[in-house]
């Protein structure tokens, strides 16, 4: 049976993240399973090699708020500059899995990507991005992704433009980045139109940093 556009809402409503406040057994629990990753070395970040107990409390923490598991966090998701940096499968699976929200790609090519986002079957936006963009943002660099694989990385950024536009609360009102945004983007006002890329979102919510401050207390 069709889902009507009311019980979509009602549908997304009744999804909708809410990070709230974290007991003090949950912390500890969080805790020592962030130890217990790290130290297994089967995350190691992107940026620092070596992943510490912090770095994937706070990792995981991110994931809590978007509603992924801890090894969905620490496989999918990196911090960058207070920003959690996200693949692009996993930022359709944000879209795909609320209520009434989806996606098409109406256009893809290694010059441009083009993606419509519906709510309830009508158009909400467009966002695309071209080539010359990512290069206006000096993102087109020898050897990098966007010489290699242009296609995955014109996808992934209209994919994560377009849910900060449209979609914001797929991530729960987190904003989420992908390869290239957060190192050209030092403000984080809120922006419209296509292929502008410029900065869209808000920063991670605040509590992170109380929670890892609580966290570090206890360890």
């Amino acid at each position: 049976m069709t889902e009507t556009p009311s019980t979509a809402i009602e549908r997304r409503e009744q999804q909708a993240l809410s990070p709230g406040t974290m007991s003090h057994d949950e912390i500890n629990r969080s805790w020592r399973l962030a130890e217990a990753l790290a130290s297994s070395g089967a995350f190691p970040d992107p940026e620092q090699g070596k992943m510490t107990a912090a770095l994937a409390f706070a990792t995981m923490l991110v994931g809590h708020d978007l509603g992924i598991s801890p090894t969905q966090a620490l496989m999918g998701v990196h911090i960058v500059k207070g920003k959690p940096m996200v693949g692009y499968t996993l930022l359709g699976g944000f879209i795909k899995r609320t209520a009434g929200y989806d996606y098409k790609v109406v256009g893809l090519s290694e010059e441009e990507c083009s993606i419509d986002f519906l709510i309830d079957g009508e158009l909400a936006g467009n966002s695309t991005f071209t080539i010359e963009d990512a290069k206006k943002q000096n993102l087109v660099k020898s050897g990098g992704a966007w010489v290699t694989v242009p296609r995955n990385m014109l996808l992934a950024r209209a994919l994560s433009n377009g849910i900060r536009w449209f979609m914001p609360d797929a991530t729960g009102g987190v904003a989420v980045y992908h390869e290239g945004e957060i190192e050209t983007r030092q403000a984080s006002s809120l922006t419209a139109g296509v292929g502008s890329g410029e900065a869209a979102g808000i920063p991670l919510p605040p509590r992170v940093e109380k929670v890892l401050a609580r966290a570090a207390e206890l360890g």
